[in-house]
């Protein structure tokens, strides 16, 4: 049974993304995003449950467009790094999705 609250959606393209902890930079890929959170593939390890902030990189066409927030890695495993929003990230969500959209048209 799926425990999820919220939907997710994986991502079919390489999303680029770097999570900022204070002065270390992890670079990495986004596989899934929802409103609460997403899994960011990385070869990396990250502290658990300290603050960062994370930028999204959407479009591999325009790479002055970026999303922000801010969370903590809540869990790290094989695939990456289990990344929780501080707060429920609905407009993010709907950018990204927009973004996303725009991408699919543009390659059409």
């Amino acid at each position: 049974m799926e425990k999820r609250q919220y939907t997710r959606i994986e991502s079919t393209v390489i999303v680029r993304s770097k999570i900022f902890i204070g002065d270390e930079i992890i670079n990495g890929v986004v596989d899934n995003l929802s409103i609460n959170g997403l899994l960011f593939k990385t070869p990396q390890p990250c502290p658990l449950n300290q603050e960062l902030d994370l930028v999204i990189f959407p479009s591999e066409i325009n790479s002055n467009v970026r999303l922000e927030t801010k969370g903590k890695a809540v869990r790290q495993g094989k695939k990456g790094i289990g990344i929780q929003f501080n707060k429920p990230e609905h407009d993010l969500f709907e950018n990204f999705i927009k973004i996303a959209l725009l991408n699919i048209c543009d390659e059409l």
